[in-house]
C-alpha cells in the first residue's frame, strides 16, 4: 500500500544518499578487480533498481507499508545476494554489510543497525562454515560489523534526533503560515461582509485596519498584544481628517493634515505605496503623539486619484 504525504521524510532522502554512495563504491571496488560480469554482479542491478525506485517515491512524498521496517529488509536481503554472489570473504564485496547497517541506523538508531549487523553476520558466519578455512576470518569480521553497528547506532541516534526537531519546526512554520493565512482570509470576508451590511464608514474603515493588522502581523496570536499603530485618514474640506484609528490619543483623533509636504504629499503625488522610517522626523506625522516612538511603516492610496489615504505604521518592541 502507498501513501502520499505532505512533506517529505528527510530520513528517506538521508538512506537513499547513503545508499547512493555505496553503491558508487560497490561499482568502484568490482571494476578495480574486474569483477563487473553479469554472472556475479546481477544483485548490484537489483540494488540500484531498487534505489531508484525508493528515489521516485520519496521524490513524490510517498511512503510504502512499514516503510521503515520494508526498507531495511531489502537492503539486508539484496546487500546479503550481492555479498554471496560476489564470493563471500574471498571477494570484492566483503564490506557489503555496511549498506544495511546504515539503513538500521537510519530508520531504527541502535537496534536496527545491531540487529542488521547480526543477520549479515549471520550470513558470514555460514559461508564461512562452508569454506571451513575462512571460519576464523567470517567470525573476525562479523564482530567488525557489530562493533561498526553499535557506532553507526549512535550517530543515527543524535541524527535522527536532529531531525526530527527539524521536522517539528517545519510543521510548525507551516502550521502558523496556515494560521495566518486563515486570519487574513477572515478579516477580507469580515470587510466585506461590513460593506455589503452596513451604511456606517466607520465600521467599514475599522474593519479596514483589522485587515492590515492581519496582513502585517507575521503572528496571529499576537494580534491583540502587538503595538500594531493604524489610521485611515480620509479627505474633507481639502484637508486629511481622521476617519479611523488604532491606538491614537483622544488628541490624535482632532489633528488635520494639508498632506502639503512629507510622506503624504509624496504618497499622493505618486499614488503608490510608500513605505517609510523616521516617522517622528515627519512635518506632518510627526504632530501625532501615537507615531513618535514608531519606527517604520507603509502608507499607501486606497483608491486612485486620492480619496482617502491609510497609514499603517509598527512601534518598536
Amino acid at each position: 500500500m502507498l501513501r502520499r504525504f505532505d512533506s517529505p521524510y528527510m530520513a528517506d532522502w538521508f538512506a537513499i544518499s547513503l545508499r547512493w554512495i555505496i553503491l558508487v563504491g560497490f561499482v568502484v571496488s568490482l571494476g578495480l578487480g574486474d569483477k563487473l560480469e553479469i554472472a556475479v554482479s546481477w544483485p548490484l542491478g537489483l540494488l540500484i533498481a531498487w534505489n531508484l525506485f525508493m528515489t521516485a517515491l520519496a521524490g513524490m512524498n510517498i511512503r510504502v507499508a512499514y516503510h521503515r521496517l520494508f526498507s531495511t529488509l531489502v537492503d539486508i536481503t539484496l546487500a546479503g545476494l550481492f555479498y554471496w554472489a560476489q564470493g563471500g570473504l574471498r571477494g570484492p564485496a566483503v564490506w557489503a554489510g555496511i549498506l544495511p547497517i546504515l539503513t538500521g541506523s537510519i530508520f531504527f538508531e541502535l537496534l536496527g543497525a545491531v540487529i542488521a549487523s547480526v543477520l549479515f553476520s549471520v550470513l558470514m558466519i555460514y559461508m564461512g562454515v562452508q569454506a571451513e578455512d575462512s571460519l576464523p576470518l567470517a567470525i573476525a569480521f562479523s564482530a567488525s560489523l557489530i562493533a561498526l553497528s553499535l557506532v553507526f547506532g549512535f550517530l543515527g541516534k543524535r541524527m535522527i534526533i536532529h531531525m526530527r526537531k527539524n521536522r517539528e519546526l517545519w510543521l510548525d512554520s507551516e502550521e502558523r503560515k496556515s494560521a495566518l493565512q486563515a486570519e487574513r482570509m477572515r478579516a477580507i470576508y469580515e470587510l466585506t461582509a461590513a460593506l455589503s451590511s452596513t451604511l456606517s464608514y466607520k465600521r467599514v474603515l475599522e474593519s479596514a485596519l483589522n485587515l492590515s493588522a492581519s496582513a502585517l502581523n507575521p503572528d496571529p496570536e499576537q494580534l491583540h498584544s502587538d503595538p500594531l499603530v493604524g489610521v485611515v485618514m480620509l479627505f474633507n474640506g481639502g484637508k486629511l481628517r481622521i476617519g479611523s484609528a488604532r491606538r491614537f490619543t483622544t488628541a490624535d483623533m482632532r489633528v488635520t493634515f494639508d498632506a502639503a509636504e512629507g510622506i503624504l504629499k509624496k504618497t499622493i503625488d505618486e499614488g503608490e505605496p510608500l513605505w517609510f522610517k523616521d516617522i517622528g522626523y515627519d512635518p506632518e506625522l510627526g504632530r501625532v503623539i501615537a507615531l513618535r516612538n514608531c519606527t517604520s511603516g507603509y502608507c499607501f492610496p486606497l483608491a486612485q486619484r486620492i480619496q482617502c489615504v491609510r497609514c499603517a505604521v509598527i512601534r518598536p518592541s
